[in-house]
Order: C-alpha cells, then structure tokens, then sequence
C-alpha cells in the first residue's frame, strides 16, 4: 500500500494557511479533532470557510468523500476513513513549537495521487533541513528530511526553541555552535 509522510515545523494557524494554500485541500472534507478530554470532531465540506483553529486541535484530517464521524477514537475514525491524508499538528507551548507530521496511506490510487499533490504544496511553501542536537551529549547532524515554514523560521531566530513530535532533540535552523 503506498505512504507518504512529511515531516515540517509550522505555526499551528500557519498549518491551516499551507492548507488554504492547496487547490486540492481546497477540494476536500477537512475534519479537525480533539483528543483529549473527549473526542471532538469539527468537519468543513468542500469550498466553505476554514474552521478557526486554536492550538487545542490535535489532528487535522482531509478526505474526498464526507468522512464518517460516529466514532469512538482517533483510531476508529482513520479505520471509518481509510483514506485520509492526517496532519498531526505541533503545538505552541511555552516558547516551545513542536513538530508536525504529515501522513496518508491509501489503496485508492486516485487519491494518492491526491495526497501527493497536497504534499508537493507543503514542500513548495517550506524549506528543508533542519539540525538536530542531542542536549545531553552535543552531538549534531544535518536532517534534510525535515522541513519549516516562514514562521517557524521566524519564531526560532526571535529565541523561541524547535522540538521534534517526541524525544528531548533540539532542532534548529542554524547549525548549532
């Protein structure tokens, strides 16, 4: 089954923009979710306003058909929905932004291709590479897989700090002295 995953830090309002940016995200159901206390699932069709997004929304989804939203967990809606292009979007906290993750596997050729367009969008509106270091011993390397928007580049250079969706790396646009 083909998968595609990309991995970018981006403000979470930011996020939302790459998307409205995309002719085929445009095209598309978006459902946002909530984990946690309970599940919420807020669904906009095609060609209506974008929700408004706060950072209290964990998971941004994309479907071409009217996803199912009589579900229990964030699981059972990607087992209702198959087909779905998933952004785990990073959070905003205390001057920390953590990692987002774009991801979608599908059967469906047509809509991978789909989901391939929408990934050429978000590498078309971010640059790549960023560094990693490991506070514990210093060591650094140069990943060439991640990438960041304008405002991620911006927040890092006015000293807020990059982390990855987990683990204790510090990434950064700069190479770390």
């Amino acid at each position: 089954m083909p998968s595609l995953k990309l991995q970018f830090l981006a403000l979470p309002k930011e996020t939302m923009a790459l998307l409205g940016r995309s002719s085929v995200a445009l095209s598309c159901w978006k459902t946002l979710m909530r984990f946690w206390p309970v599940l919420v699932l807020e669904a906009c069709p095609p060609g209506e306003a974008w929700l408004s997004v706060t950072n209290e929304f964990n998971r941004i989804c994309l479907t071409i058909r009217k996803p199912k939203l009589s579900v229990s967990s964030p699981h059972d809606f990607l087992v209702e929905n198959p087909e779905s292009l998933v952004i785990d979007s990073g959070k905003l906290v205390d001057q920390t932004l953590s990692e987002s993750i774009l991801a979608a596997r599908t059967e469906d050729p047509e809509t991978f291709k789909q989901w391939q367009l929408v990934a050429k969008d978000f590498k078309s509106l971010t640059k790549a590479g960023l560094w990693v270091k490991n506070p514990a011993t210093g060591a650094t390397s140069f990943s060439k897989s991640i990438r960041y928007s304008e405002g991620a580049r911006s927040f890092a250079e006015k000293g807020g700090k990059l982390k990855p969706i987990a683990g204790w790396n510090l990434l950064s646009i700069a190479e770390p002295g």
